[in-house]
């Protein structure tokens, strides 16, 4: 509301009693970018970047010297405790959008896009999602919504949370430097228990605090789960 219409620019409607955030959500979909709620009634606009190096590192080892609560790197923070699911139930192989456009001079066209989920793929998983899409017009569009699909199809099924102590961890590559965890930042995982070793894209950070002290939830995502590159958004 307010925005000043240009030449380029489409009247998004909405129905009755449909949330805003809902709706400008459905348009940015069809662009590949992800639109988050922030606090304030503030949203966050964003193209993920799952390309930078760790900022951060998380270890946990099987060990009786874990157990007494030993320190076993100074670059790392321990991890206390998880939250882990890993399905693919939910999960499509490859998903394909069809997509109706055109003009009154070359009449009513089709158009498809398709993006292919290279784990279920390797895994022999045959499971295809197909779709009519009657908003977007054009076969860009529709790839970026069949990214979007499989992109959201693995994120549901992949859940992976870490909860650390303190609200900091040192700085990989410093000497003594800490950040705070922030979102859109990439940890290096090292988990013993779950079999779980390298790069995680923070998707969440949650802080709370007690008189016990501060700790932080952290939700990862597998950087492969986003499906996005810059060169999409520019």
């Amino acid at each position: 509301a307010g925005a000043t219409a240009t030449a380029n620019s489409k009247a998004i409607r909405f129905k009755p009693h449909q949330r805003w955030f809902e709706r400008i959500k459905q348009e940015y979909d069809r662009a590949g970018l992800l639109l988050w709620a922030a606090t304030e009634n503030t949203f966050i606009l964003s193209a993920p970047n799952a390309n930078q190096a760790p900022l951060y590192r998380a270890v946990r080892r099987v060990t009786k010297a874990t157990a007494r609560g030993e320190k076993h790197d100074r670059t790392a923070v321990n991890i206390e405790s998880h939250v882990y699911k890993n399905a693919t139930s939910s999960r499509f192989s490859s998903c394909e959008v069809f997509v109706r456009g055109g003009t009154r001079k070359t009449g009513r066209t089709q158009s498809t896009g398709k993006f292919i989920d290279a784990e279920m793929t390797a895994l022999g998983i045959r499971r295809p999602l197909c779709i009519r899409e009657h908003k977007a017009t054009n076969a860009d569009q529709a790839e970026k919504l069949a990214r979007r699909k499989i992109s959201d199809a693995c994120r549901a099924s992949f859940t992976l949370q870490y909860k650390v102590a303190g609200h900091t961890a040192p700085v990989l590559g410093s000497s003594g430097a800490r950040a705070v965890w922030t979102p859109d930042t990439v940890i290096d995982v090292d988990d013993d228990l779950l079999g779980i070793k390298g790069h995680f894209y923070v998707e969440s950070v949650e802080f709370e605090g007690s008189e016990d002290g501060t700790e932080t939830t952290l939700t990862l995502m597998k950087p492969e789960h986003l499906f996005f590159d810059a060169g999409e958004f520019e």
